[in-house]
């Protein structure tokens, strides 16, 4: 099928590339009251320095140019193929199959046939044909579109005529068929001139409106050139030997460069096309070598004509060096002539389309670096260091070995940055990283998580000595921060907090660990800095013990304690909300007990399910109420990764919708990273059968995290919901800025619904509006609220 867009899987390459240098720099602040009651969790994100303000803009070219020219390349490429094809065939059938098939496959379109004037009945009959059967073909050719007298069909016109015929839309009612049938919508034909008069016809559609532009055409009229010539050459029994006549037509009137060149290397005849591209006259050329001109040596450009004689066709790349000292990249698709011990080759210049592909290249190599890598350290960043930890944690289990996870945080950070400015924070956080770094294990993995925070991946531990081992190194981290540095002849002197977590010990899940390594980080820090501490469970807070919270959880499941509270999301173009996310809250009593405090205790105990269960069941009822007051609003609800262990969650969420008549698109179900990555296969079936029942899938906290990006390539998402760190950050750091509008651009091109997270001010809202962002959500346009609050607010008041 022919398509003027970029082909989705290079638009999601890009796509993923853009989103790959997201280079997370996130600060973990945790506000913890003097009770310990509420643990609230800030995650801000920027993009690093991966996107420059010059770098963004040269994706875009190249965004453009990739689709300017992909499909132009396509057909270019069978078109050189066909000339192969001429030089190859030995009979007209044997060349009419070979062009129809090539013009089909290489190009893209959707069908290709050769027809010959009938005398008899003065129609057009097809000979051969490609992404069609001739039976096919001939049961729609009616009388009045082949008739070569008087028909309207694109071979008859162009019959007529002698001329091209090009239709951008087959809207003529004899089309009917051909539209309906096969979801053609564009079409063209070429005349073959045999011995200068139109003989044979070759007619190719596309199901796009947009496959015939200027230079297709010019292709595919430049290939029914050289099929007359061919078709001429066999008419007169020429093909045998090499004789300039023959293709002299063909010299002058190619858009290629052609020469003609012995077994020898000696070249024998050229057109002005090759002449004008290096600059030289063809007197200059003639009797001279290949390796006059190419900056191959003459050894091997003789090998390579040897090699060739044995593949008597083929295409490849080289560089020639031009009169003025240039170099050409140069595509050649040549023919081995045996009896006349001759190679036909047709050139042409690809040097600006290798020169933007170097370029493209380049910049995929560096942004596919940063996408991995902190920009400032050189270390790993947060999305690989979760995406390794992950694998850990997997690795443990199934070896029943340990692994422990380090959070690291530069005490009185903030001191140095406002002391020294951000060059001697910078300075400072290079120079610990390597200190780090030569203190840890090479089988280790030490990343920056963003500011003044690191982590510790501690690999393939012995159960036994897990302890011993984590403790040892963090010590040697602390100790090799004991000398100070020098900056600007300033002595510096910093000490860290770490915090230690230990699989399976202490959670077999991976954002429990993380969640606690956090928390053993603040305990070191309480303690007085410049020191470790392992996690124990006595650092939660005595108000939220696990078992407690696992059986309050319980109770609270069976006395409807699990409630929805509801933040608006506002359709931008429109400026109405149009609908919002459920959000889990459990009402212990007179307070609302955080969700960081019992997600993470739900989702160890399987409690989860059940709470996801609930939550669903309340926003699909509250929903067919807003429905029922005459709105169109839509509810979203978050999933767990705990639901993706069997396919259960599908019928939870079928049964809901059903038990309260909700049509399916009014409901959209939101996944996170840690969905993504837990198994792609039962994942991609499991949403697979969430996407058949009607229900919109979100891909929550986008840009944050590894998953993210690999979720868009093989899962059926239809949002993307921007991580609300990047919004905070409009209009303030230019990296998040272009990141934004990244998002957003590519996420267009994708046809996916675009969602900002955590909008606080006008300005930021302003900035989503006009560089088309579709909802937004955050405090600016409304805070959580319970379901009353919601309807009265939005429902009831309009």
């Amino acid at each position: 099928m022919m398509n003027l867009r970029i082909p989705f899987k290079d638009l999601i390459q890009i796509f993923g590339i853009i989103l790959s240098s997201i280079i997370i720099y996130e600060i973990l602040d945790m506000i913890i009251s003097d009770d310990y009651s509420t643990i609230r969790i800030f995650v801000a994100s920027g993009l690093a320095l991966g996107v420059s303000l010059f770098a963004y803009p040269t994706v875009l070219k190249t965004h453009i140019v990739r689709q300017q020219y992909d499909i132009n390349l396509r057909m270019y490429e069978a078109v050189l193929r066909a000339n192969q094809a001429i030089n190859e065939c030995i009979t007209e059938e044997q060349l009419f199959e070979k062009i129809v098939d090539l013009v089909t496959r290489q190009s893209g379109l959707d069908c290709a046939w050769i027809g010959k004037f009938d005398p008899d009945t003065n129609d057009l009959r097809p000979i051969t044909s490609a992404g069609i059967t001739l039976e096919e073909l001939n049961g729609m050719l009616l009388p009045e579109l082949c008739d070569v007298t008087m028909g309207v069909g694109l071979g008859a016109r162009s019959f007529r005529s002698g001329e091209s015929v090009i239709e951008t839309n087959l809207e003529h009612p004899l089309f009917d068929k051909i539209v309906r049938d096969h979801h053609w919508k564009s079409g063209a034909a070429f005349p073959i001139l045999c011995f200068q008069r139109p003989c044979i016809i070759m007619t190719v559609y596309s199901s796009d409106t947009n496959t015939f532009d200027t230079k297709n055409v010019q292709l595919l009229e430049e290939l029914s050139t050289h099929i007359g010539f061919a078709i001429d050459a066999y008419a007169t029994q020429q093909r045998q030997r090499y004789d300039a006549d023959q293709y002299k037509s063909i010299l002058q009137t190619t858009g290629d460069g052609f020469w003609v060149v012995d077994q020898a290397g000696q070249i024998i005849d050229v057109n002005d096309r090759y002449c004008n591209m290096v600059g030289y006259t063809r007197d200059e050329v003639i009797n001279k070598h290949v390796w006059d001109f190419s900056l191959s040596e003459k050894s091997d450009v003789l090998k390579s004509l040897h090699d060739r004689q044995i593949n008597p066709s083929g295409l490849f790349e080289t560089n020639h060096r031009t009169k003025n000292n240039e170099v050409l990249s140069i595509e050649i698709s040549y023919t081995y002539q045996p009896t006349a011990n001759v190679f036909i080759s047709f050139l042409r210049d690809i040097t600006d389309r290798k020169r933007t592909e170097d370029e493209l290249n380049s910049y995929i190599n560096r942004v596919q670096y940063l996408a991995f890598h902190d920009s400032l350290t050189g270390l790993p960043n947060r999305a690989v260091f979760l995406d390794r930890a992950q694998q850990s944690v997997f690795t443990s289990k199934r070896l029943d070995t340990a692994m422990a996870v380090m959070i690291i945080d530069f005490d009185n950070f903030k001191h140095v940055n406002d002391s020294l400015g951000h060059a001697g924070g910078d300075f400072l956080l290079q120079s610990m990283a390597t200190r780090m770094q030569a203190n840890v294990r090479d089988c280790d993995t030490l990343a920056r998580l963003g500011g003044d925070e690191f982590g510790l991946i501690i690999d393939n531990l012995p159960m036994q000595d897990a302890v011993n081992i984590s403790e040892t190194i963090a010590r040697k981290l602390i100790n090799c921060m004991q000398q100070p540095l020098l900056f600007e002849d300033h002595p510096m002197y910093m000490s860290i907090s770490i915090g230690v977590a230990i699989h399976p010990t202490h959670s077999d899940m991976l954002d429990a660990l993380l969640k606690r390594a956090d928390l053993a980080m603040y305990q070191a820090k309480d303690a007085g800095r410049n020191n470790f501490k392992i996690y124990t469970e006595s650092q939660y807070p005595v108000k939220y013990d696990q078992l407690d919270i696992q059986n309050g959880l319980h109770r609270a499941l069976y006395e409807n304690n699990i409630v929805a509270y509801y933040q608006p999301k506002l359709d931008i173009r429109l400026n109405r909300v149009c609908g919002a996310e459920a959000l889990v809250r459990w009402n212990d009593g007179n307070t609302l007990v955080p969700p960081s405090v019992f997600i993470p205790i739900s989702e160890e105990s399987n409690l989860i399910s059940l709470i996801c269960e609930r939550v669903m069941e309340l926003a699909c009822e509250e929903c067919s109420k807003w429905h029922a007051a005459g709105s169109d609003m839509t509810v979203a609800v978050n999933l767990s990764v705990r639901q993706f262990q069997d396919d259960y969650v599908v019928d939870m969420i079928r049964r809901s919708i059903q038990q309260y008549e909700l049509s399916p698109n009014a409901v959209e179900v939101e996944i996170t990273e840690s969905i993504a990555i837990h198994d792609s296969d039962a994942v991609r079936l499991i949403l697979g059968a969430i996407s058949e029942i009607g229900v919109s899938i979100a891909m929550d906290d986008f840009g944050t995290g590894y998953s993210s990006l690999s979720g868009l390539r093989d899962l059926p998402i239809n949002v993307v919901k921007i991580d609300q760190s990047f919004i905070r950050q409009l209009n303030i750091d230019e990296e998040s800025t272009f990141m934004v509008r990244a998002i957003l651009h590519l996420a267009k091109g994708l046809k996916l619904t675009t969602v900002a997270e955590g909008v606080e001010t006008e300005e930021q809202l302003r900035f989503l509006k006009e560089h088309g962002c579709d909802v937004a959500q955050g405090y600016l346009i409304g805070k959580p609220m319970t379901a009353d609050e919601f309807y009265s607010t939005y429902i009831s008041c309009n």
